[in-house]
C-alpha cells in the first residue's frame, strides 16, 4: 500500500475484511473479492489466484484508471495515521475490557 499497487490477498480468513475496518480500501469494483471469506484455505488461495489469472487478463490501462483513487487513499492513511499510538489504544481498550470482566 506503501508503493501503490494493487494487490490480490493470499492470506487468512477475512483479511481484506479487517483492512476495511481499518479504514483501507481494497479492489472489489476491479477484482471478485469474495475469496477473502472462503473459509477453506486451499479454495481461498485458488480464488485468489483466479483474480491473478483475470488481471492479467485484462489490459493493464484499463486496470489503473480504475484503481488510482484507493491507491491514493491507501497511501495517504498508511503515511499519516500514528499506528503506535492506534495499537496502544487497542492493546488499552482490551485490557480495560478483560479487567472490567473479571471484575464482575
Amino acid at each position: 500500500m506503501i508503493a501503490r499497487r494493487l494487490f490480490v490477498a493470499f492470506s487468512g480468513c477475512k483479511f481484506l475484511a479487517n483492512l476495511h475496518r481499518l479504514g483501507f480500501e481494497t479492489f472489489g469494483h476491479v477484482i471478485d473479492e469474495s475469496y477473502d471469506l472462503e473459509p477453506d484455505f486451499d479454495t481461498r488461495m485458488h480464488m485468489a489466484f483466479e483474480q491473478v489469472r483475470y488481471l492479467c487478463s485484462v489490459p493493464q490501462q484499463q486496470i489503473l484508471d480504475k484503481i488510482g483513487p484507493v491507491l491514493e487513499h491507501n497511501h495517504n492513511l498508511i503515511m499519516t495515521t500514528d499506528w503506535t499510538t492506534f495499537a496502544s489504544n487497542n492493546i488499552k481498550e482490551k485490557i480495560n475490557r478483560v479487567l472490567a470482566d473479571t471484575a464482575t
